[in-house]
């Protein structure tokens, strides 16, 4: 890594290729910094013990509060915050306490959501230990939106449209489970089976009407 890289960061992950695809490194290599892949089970253990090597802190990249990004411009195509804000808002109160917090991403760049850990308590190290013990109960975890994503600008006209529009319900626990599923944490993959189907129905649905000639 460059001298000029503030920390040595990591990730953890079931392996290379997951840990490849996981939307937590959109921010890092959007501004080319380098980044530890770790899939080893015990790889969460090993780094909880280190601090730092050579004057370069260790620092996970699931981190809710990463000091790198507080000086992170808000991406220009952002939602303006009178209409992000219901959006998240609508998020939290559907999911509850399945999150501990649903907030405007400043990590993302071309996902429209991702899951960040409470201090403490790095992603894999929750699955590791739900592994060992299946009655392990984790903190929830932080939902982060990407505020410029074009789902969140769908999900803030609908919801300016008909709040109680059915897929907008649909949408944030989807969005949820899309989260859960990268990190490997997805318990009940049938709902999200059942939820994608309802949601292919209705947009092949709309898709027909579409391209439907009208008579006359």
């Amino acid at each position: 890594m460059g001298e000029e890289q503030p920390a040595i960061y990591y990730f953890t992950g079931p392996s290379r290729r997951a840990i490849e695809h996981n939307p937590h490194l959109e921010y890092f290599r959007k501004n080319n910094l380098e980044v530890l892949f770790l899939h080893d089970p015990v790889d969460d253990f090993v780094m909880a013990g280190l601090g730092e090597h050579e004057g370069k802190r260790f620092v996970s990249i699931d981190e809710a509060e990463l000091a790198e990004l507080q000086d992170e411009a808000t991406p220009k195509d952002a939602l303006p915050e009178d209409e992000l804000t219901p959006v998240l808002d609508f998020i939290k109160a559907t999911l509850g306490d399945q999150v501990s917090e649903v907030r405007a991403s400043r990590r993302l760049v071309d996902s429209p959501a991702c899951l960040v850990s409470p201090e403490g308590m790095p992603g894999n190290l929750q699955k590791l230990m739900r592994q060992l013990n299946q009655d392990f109960k984790g903190m929830p975890k932080i939902l982060e939106i990407n505020p410029g994503h074009e789902l969140t600008r769908h999900m803030a006209h609908i919801l300016k449209a008909d709040a109680q529009a059915p897929m907008l319900k649909e949408l944030a626990e989807q969005l949820l489970e899309n989260c859960l599923l990268v990190e490997g944490l997805l318990e009940q993959p049938e709902r999200m089976v059942d939820r994608i189907q309802s949601l292919m129905t209705r947009a092949a649905s709309r898709e027909a009407e579409a391209i439907t000639p009208q008579a006359g």
